[in-house]
């Protein structure tokens, strides 16, 4: 059949017309010289011939850009990326018309609106998924990865090391909403801070004091009503400590996503912010 029409015999040609053959589509010289080059340029057989099966049965135009649309369709690019190489085309296609320029403004809102969306939903889903208490170990530990590999997280920084940089952080923060999943949050923090310096006799009280402050009592309220003083102080070793962070952080977390859900005004993203103060960085991990 290559021969009859006078296609010059390769693999490629030979896959096609193997193709249209067993699928029992219809050939002529015209349409076989195109999706042969057609499939040449995409370099996805495995991808393509599917294509050019479905322009035949759809009773498509069998033009190279039906083919390319069909193609990008079958890779499953994201959408925001298909917006941006549409109004790349446009913007490389010469003389701008009014439609043209129209068209162009159209994408620029869908396509910025779009990619701050996905990028901001991206981090606080890697956030949450690390947090979230129905996670597996291997979803919170591919999180924490993730968000190592953005930058987010400094990267080599332990799991462990960054809970312990947040409790040593937290008494030089200021402005936080009082009474907010923020301000529990802080207030969590610094008592562990005060807990490393030997302000509690056992983890069990911090454990108690964190529990007061989580059900709204303020942090200078939280100590027990005992007298701590009379009982020998010592200074709570850090891998004791870094695992109530966590529950303070799977609190404020979930705190946050509830509020949000009924309209209340604390962000998710405000907490992000409290976990990395570094807006260019976050900016930079959100992309």
């Amino acid at each position: 059949m290559i021969a009859h029409l006078g296609i010059k015999p390769e693999p490629a040609a030979t896959k096609l017309a193997e193709y249209l053959l067993t699928n029992r589509l219809p050939i002529t010289k015209e349409t076989f010289r195109s999706a042969l080059q057609w499939l040449k340029a995409a370099d996805a057989a495995e991808v393509g011939l599917p294509v050019i099966k479905t322009m035949f049965i759809q009773q498509l135009p069998f033009v190279k850009g039906v083919f390319d649309a069909l193609f990008t369709q079958s890779k499953g690019e994201p959408f925001h990326k298909l917006l941006s190489g549409f109004r790349q085309q446009l913007q490389d296609g010469g003389a701008v018309t009014r439609t043209a320029s129209k068209l162009k403004q159209v994408l620029d809102s869908l396509h910025v609106a779009k990619q701050n969306q996905l990028q901001q939903i991206g981090l606080q889903k890697l956030v949450t998924t690390w947090l979230n208490s129905d996670s597996t170990p291997e979803m919170k530990s591919a999180a924490f990865s993730l968000l190592q590999k953005t930058g987010f997280v400094p990267k080599g920084m332990t799991e462990s090391v960054f809970l312990e940089s947040l409790v040593d952080g937290a008494e030089v923060r200021s402005g936080i909403i009082k009474n907010s999943a923020i301000d529990k949050l802080h207030q969590g923090l610094q008592l562990l801070s005060e807990a490393k310096g030997g302000a509690f006799a056992h983890v069990e009280e911090i454990e108690m004091a964190i529990n007061r402050i989580l059900n709204r009592h303020d942090h200078e309220k939280a100590k027990l009503p005992i007298d701590i003083h009379s009982m020998q102080r010592q200074n709570i070793p850090a891998e004791k400590l870094t695992p109530l962070a966590f529950h303070l952080l799977q609190n404020a977390f979930a705190e946050a996503i509830a509020t949000n859900a009924v309209g209340g005004k604390i962000e998710v993203n405000d907490l992000i912010g409290y976990l990395n103060m570094d807006t260019e960085q976050v900016a930079e991990s959100k992309g």
